[in-house]
């Protein structure tokens, strides 16, 4: 089966170079490469949804689905089998039912799906959208929160990106969509068409989403919450937690090195970083960045694992020896301090908290340690800061850890954009 980014390429919608720096979105902020191409502002929801069912062979859910939706028929769906599935009821149209959903449903959830549904595991139909949509939608209609990763930061255009070259591609030029036009869809709603709410969630990506009242939640356009910024009330039903705070996994790294749970055998510095420079994802260079910095910098009492998403720094694993609670974390990168210096200058920053301005100092605290030192370590590739480690400390960082910790990050980073260019 021909990739995503092949089938963009190949049919004139993508450039090579959009698609690699797409890739390498990807691989610092996860997701899927629809997502990244979206948030680049290479591509719009409804170009991304059919080339995935292109891609598929499978309907495109489009804006316009989603917007004239049959609420009874979402209503039947339970927000557990939703949630599992990634999925969302559109339509009926005689016995078939569409379904939207970010990958083909398989056998076990169209009979999930279809028994909610009262209907044959045969009538349920996937239609596919990108996970952007899919993932708002699910919040709209059954208030599960998404986390900080498909959210959007507060600046649209994100910092630049280190490129690699990449492949040409073959050409697919097969289109499919839901068989259903907006004004059949009206005469079977059982909402009246005056009454369903006008959004459109493409058009302006600064735009709050008008209110529903439709007995579900209001929406509005949702930014990633950063430190400094106030906390809404819990926003979910289905025993999530909640919208503003997720937490990240606060034990993952215990005191004792031996214990376990701990993923990283390496005895030496050495070992440590070899590890890292081999990690296959990003999720595992964190992890073992953080333990990392646990096992060899004795002094640190937190350490968080921060990746640069724009105008923000988005936590994706840390610790505290000295909470249980660690939230995620976003710290603002347009407000001075220690974080966004480090950034800016690709240098390593360190100071006492009595030095510290408001938003580095709410950073120490949340850690738990607001007597301590921040230390803010910079990891790049190619002079380009993607990322940054932050420590509260008692004391200095050997400047031979962080340095060795550092490098090995950023060439496995570098490993993994020119591997995903290929």
């Amino acid at each position: 089966m021909a990739r995503l980014g092949e089938l963009l390429v190949a049919g004139g919608l993508l450039t090579r170079a959009q698609c690699e720096q797409a890739l390498h979105a990807q691989i610092l902020w996860g997701g899927r490469l629809g997502t990244s191409l979206i948030e680049l502002g290479s591509l719009d929801l409804d170009v991304v949804a059919r080339t995935l069912g292109r891609q598929q062979g499978l309907p495109a859910a489009l804006g316009h689905h989603f917007e004239t939706a049959d609420t009874d028929l979402q209503q039947r769906l339970s927000a557990e089998l939703a949630e599992r599935f990634a999925c969302i009821p559109l339509l009926r149209i005689e016995q078939r039912v569409y379904v939207a959903a970010i990958r083909p449903l398989d056998d076990l959830g169209r009979r999930l799906v279809a028994a909610d549904l009262a209907c044959s595991p045969d009538d349920i139909k996937a239609a596919l959208a990108p996970e952007l949509r899919v993932r708002y939608q699910l919040e709209k209609v059954y208030r599960i929160a998404r986390d900080a990763r498909f959210m959007r930061a507060s600046r649209t255009v994100p910092l630049p990106i280190p490129s690699f070259e990449i492949q040409d591609v073959a050409v697919v030029t097969t289109d499919i969509e839901i068989p259903v036009r907006l004004a059949e869809r009206s005469r079977r709603s059982v909402t009246p068409p005056s009454e369903l709410p006008r959004i459109d969630p493409d058009a302006n990506p600064h735009a709050h989403v008008e209110q529903v009242s439709l007995g579900r939640a209001p929406t509005k356009r949702a930014y990633v919450p950063t430190l400094g910024t106030a906390l809404d009330p819990p926003a979910t039903s289905v025993g999530r937690v909640t919208l503003k705070r997720l937490a990240i996994g606060t034990d993952s790294v215990p005191r004792d090195p031996a214990d376990s749970r701990t993923r990283t055998r390496a005895t030496t510095l050495s070992d440590a970083t070899r590890a890292i420079r081999r990690s296959i994802d990003r999720e595992t260079i964190a992890e073992l960045v953080v333990t990392t910095v646990a096992r060899f910098v004795p002094t640190a009492e937190a350490v968080l694992f921060l990746i640069v998403r724009g105008d923000i720094a988005l936590a994706t694993a840390g610790f505290s020896h000295r909470t249980e609670d660690l939230p995620e974390i976003a710290i603002p990168l347009n407000q001075p301090g220690l974080i966004s210096t480090a950034i800016q200058r690709n240098t390593l920053g360190r100071a006492a908290s009595d030095d510290l301005g408001p938003i580095d100092y709410l950073l120490l605290s949340t850690l738990a340690m607001p007597d301590g030192d921040l230390a803010a370590i910079p990891i790049s590739i190619g002079g380009d800061v993607i990322g940054v480690i932050a420590v509260a400390t008692k004391s200095a960082i050997p400047t031979v850890v962080a340095d060795s910790i550092i490098t090995a990050a950023g060439s496995a980073f570098a490993r993994l954009m020119r591997d995903a260019s290929r």
